[in-house]
């Protein structure tokens, strides 16, 4: 996973589609270029725990001082 940069995907032509909606757990290992978590994905789950393991961007934006942690924010348990 060193060198994912985009988590993109697509729905086309149907809008009530929710993608992995019992997501409960979500760890990343060493993603050190992945930029961004799907913002669909965030508000569409419900998520207990989400963890950044060697994920140096993610835990920039998403982490205890990040500019996007207001988008995890409802998320119980976060490591960074």
């Amino acid at each position: 996973m060193d060198e994912w940069e985009e988590w993109d995907y697509v729905i086309s032509g149907q809008k009530d589609i929710k993608i992995m909606p019992r997501l409960h757990r979500l760890q990343l290992d060493g993603c050190h270029k992945l930029k961004a978590l799907p913002d669909h994905l965030l508000l569409t789950t419900k998520m207990n725990e989400l963890t950044m393991n060697w994920c140096s961007v993610l835990k920039e934006r998403y982490g205890r001082t990040g500019d996007w942690r207001y988008k995890v924010s409802h998320i119980p348990n976060i490591r960074d």
